[in-house]
């Protein structure tokens, strides 16, 4: 039995959870973290981080470096349209001003992010705090007072009843809380499935880890090992309709398909084949260097929302109440937003409830924003629709990285200076990315 006063507890141990457990110990909030430690050596999701998730690991993580790689860019290509952005000048006088009001640090260009071994790690970082009680063990049933929809204690399986506080759910697409609570959950489009793997050299084809920091090379043309590519395919070319990414990681490339769950039924093998093939034929050639591949990684991928985001003393993070578009790298971003949330959510619960509510509304947005590149017909993208689709994205990602700061700001004096330097982020944001009907260069040696 852990403790039969009250206390706040973390329920899931992915990323999502060690990072609100890291902020509740940085506060000196002793609290309970449910879940064991993460497996190692396999692929995992979210490798290409945005603003928020990369600041936020540059600061409070600053000796995990080693399994940071540079993201110099993001490019999409939609057929023969083609967008993105330059990440490596995203910072300027006006953007460090912002930082350092915030007290944040800001890497001269966003992180590819190692996962193979990175959670394991950063798990004995978290747990090894005198203030988190990790528990290895699984949620049977969840109390509720009567009348109220405030969670009084949860039943574990082996450890048996812990009287909570404050609860924060962590645990993803099982989205615990809300079946349990029967909150009412919104489809946003298509299920998918999505295969994935790492491709490795030949002499690197027993390794499952490694440095992903290559070291980044700040030039006018960018190598595709730069940044990350996101790759629309069509059924009438490739056989099937999908979206595709390829991701650096220094010693490896990561290469992931996502289709329609009713779509033609093709093996994984076929899949990423043919996803090889036309990543090529843009001249991305990671098949000649990286001829090796790993193990399998497979997912199922719902983009759902639900009617509520937080209660009386618990919260839901990322994925357990907003699941869309990987292609928005928007998941380790909506963890590191609960993290932001979990301390003022214990102080002044109804007031960030309503700031982090506001939030994950918005987030829906950016499921619609990427409906674009995912689901338009062969032959329909435009240089227009992309022109629009960057300027709307700009002001997205300012906007989720002001929320994301603004919950742990607690006085209006910061909330107005949060709104000011978002707004000077954007600008310097909407700089870099390319004219219509031009794309990022990059170098096809």
């Amino acid at each position: 039995m852990p403790s039969t006063h009250p206390i706040p507890a973390v329920i899931g141990s992915g990323l999502s959870g060690l990072l609100i457990s890291h902020a509740l110990s940085k506060a000196g909030i002793d609290h309970v973290l449910i879940g064991g430690p993460p497996s190692t050596g396999s692929p995992r999701l979210g490798e290409s981080l945005g603003i928020p998730a990369t600041v936020h690991l540059a600061t409070e993580f600053p000796d995990l470096a080693q399994f940071y790689g540079s993201k110099l860019y993001a490019r999409v290509l939609l057929g023969e349209v083609k967008g993105g952005f330059r990440l490596d000048t995203w910072r300027t006088t006006a953007t460090d001003l912002s930082l350092r009001y915030w007290n944040k640090r800001g890497p001269d260009y966003l992180f590819h992010l190692d996962r193979t071994e990175f959670d394991a790690v950063l798990y004995t970082k978290v747990t090894a705090s005198r203030h988190c009680l990790p528990l290895e063990d699984r949620v049977a049933a969840i109390d509720v007072v009567p009348g109220t929809d405030r969670i009084g204690a949860l039943d574990l399986e082996n450890s048996g009843e812990l009287a909570v506080s404050h609860v924060f759910d962590a645990t993803g697409h099982v989205r615990l809380l809300a079946r349990r609570l029967a909150i009412p959950r919104r489809m946003l489009g298509v299920t998918q499935n999505v295969v994935f793997a790492h491709y490795f050299k030949a002499e690197n084809a027993g390794a499952q880890g490694g440095d992903a920091a290559r070291p980044p090379r700040i030039v006018s043309d960018l190598d595709w090992r730069d940044g990350t590519t996101i790759l629309r395919l069509y059924h009438e070319i490739d056989g099937f309709d999908g979206m595709a990414w390829c991701i650096p990681l220094g010693d490896k490339v990561s290469v992931g398909v996502s289709t329609p769950a009713n779509g033609p039924a093709l093996s994984e093998d076929v899949l990423l084949q043919r996803t090889q093939t036309r990543f090529a034929r843009h001249h991305i050639h990671y098949g000649d260097d990286y001829p090796v591949r790993s193990r399998l990684g497979k997912a199922k991928m719902e983009f759902y929302t639900h009617a509520r985001a937080c209660g009386s003393n618990w919260l839901l993070a990322a994925a357990a109440h907003h699941q869309i578009w990987w292609t928005a790298s928007t998941g380790l971003d909506l963890a590191v937003t609960a993290a932001g949330a979990a301390v003022p959510f214990i102080r002044k619960p109804a007031q960030t409830a309503c700031r982090y509510q506001a939030g994950m509304n918005r987030v829906e947005h950016v499921q619609r924003l990427w409906a674009f590149g995912a689901e338009h017909r062969y032959g329909t993208a435009t240089d227009h629709g992309m022109q629009e689709f960057e300027n709307e994205l700009t002001w997205l990602i300012a906007a989720r990285f002001a929320h994301t700061i603004h919950l742990e700001r607690e006085d209006w004096i910061s909330a107005i200076g949060t709104r000011v330097a978002s707004a000077m982020l954007s600008s310097d944001l909407s700089q870099y990315a390319p004219a219509t009907g031009r794309s990022i260069r990059i170098e096809t040696k």
